[in-house]
């Protein structure tokens, strides 16, 4: 059978591409065949792929583009003609994914909200509560998205109207199939996302009071309320030490936050690095952090770091409070409160040993 994958926007390193990197290889020990087209800001290089460039700094780049990644997925489709098209993320191109692949079998994977929340993000910018996805001219009264943005996304969700009752949609978690399930998606089901660690060497030298951080350097990520909480932190126990893993277009405005509250001898900036390094942290880690202010779907890096049996500080929303059984596999702070975050990071600093159920 031959698999044909779609995603509009491949980031290097990403919990989504991860799933897609394990599920074809999987497909392909089955004797399957499968194919990837998707547009990256990263230099990529997979077999059987079309991966168009694009400048991710400029998001109007992607518009730009439409035409040729248009003409480039209708050419590529009637090549291979697939059995099946798996689409995953998808942030400007919906349209033609769908339209281009009407004929054929296809699966939609739901890895964020952005089908039924014009930001992705399921809380409101300014005031970063919680919001009901319900889409309506509160996306813009709270600053959400732009008015244009706004256009964009209510032309999508009246393309997908058509589709919510008749195309298979799959979720990563159960919170996020339940938040669709009331936004009348109605062939939407849960799967476990696979997950198989590249290298199993778990040999662990956990180290007391060094906390990572994994992720982008976005605000939705909460890395600035990752900071402020080592801030608050480091009054009582100046010991602690953050090593951040990653990058982002808000580096630059994290380092100057770092700089400010003169946190440069406790928080480490280390850059991206590979899998196997990745593993390194994760072994001698005392916790992983996951400061997330948004609706994770569901968090790649929480597996990781419980296959390890390092305990994750996570916020308690959506997949992570889901991954994380309610504080049962790891420690959950209230979400965007940098205090009681401040609370778990000093409650674990000086454990060097923990157990979790997860793996065994």
């Amino acid at each position: 059978m031959k698999i044909l994958f779609i995603q509009d926007r491949y980031i290097k390193g990403g919990g989504t591409e991860k799933f897609i990197e394990i599920r074809r290889r999987k497909l392909e020990e089955k004797g399957h065949q499968t194919f990837l087209f998707t547009i990256s800001p990263d230099k990529l290089n997979f077999k059987n792929s079309i991966i168009i460039n694009i400048n991710e700094i400029n998001p109007l780049n992607y518009y730009f583009k439409l035409p040729e990644v248009y003409l480039k997925l209708r050419k590529y489709i009637k090549k291979i003609n697939p059995d099946e098209v798996h689409i995953q993320n998808h942030f400007i191109y919906l349209t033609p994914f769908l339209s281009l692949t009407k004929n054929y079998k296809r699966k939609i994977y739901i890895h964020h909200l952005k089908l039924i929340c014009p930001s992705a993000w399921g809380i409101y910018r300014d005031t970063k509560k919680i919001c009901d996805c319900n889409s309506g001219i509160k996306c813009l009264k709270h600053k959400c998205v732009s008015k244009k943005g706004f256009l964009d996304f209510i032309i999508k969700k009246l393309f997908i109207t058509k589709y919510k009752k008749t195309e298979e949609f799959i979720a990563n978690s159960k919170s996020c199939r339940d938040l669709f399930k009331k936004q009348n998606f109605k062939n939407i089901k849960y799967k476990k996302l696979p997950f198989e660690p590249e290298y199993r060497d778990k040999k662990i030298k956990r180290q007391k009071n060094l906390f990572i951080y994994y992720g982008g350097f976005h605000s939705h990520k909460g890395i600035y309320l990752l900071i402020n909480a080592f801030k608050i932190a480091i009054k009582e126990n100046p010991n602690i030490k953050l090593e951040i893993l990653g990058e982002g277009r808000e580096k630059d405005n994290v380092k100057k936050l770092i700089k400010k509250y003169r946190l440069k001898n406790n928080i480490s900036l280390i850059g991206n690095i590979n899998r196997k390094e990745l593993y390194k942290y994760y072994k001698k880690a005392t916790a992983t952090i996951i400061p997330s202010i948004w609706f994770e779907t569901w968090g790649y890096v929480v597996t990781e770091s419980l296959f390890f049996n390092t305990p994750v500080i996570g916020s308690d929303m959506g997949g992570i409070k889901e991954q994380l059984e309610n504080n049962k596999l790891g420690v959950l702070f209230k979400r965007n409160d940098s205090e009681d975050l401040a609370k778990k990071i000093l409650k674990l600093s000086d454990k060097t040993t923990y157990k979790s159920q997860h793996f065994q």
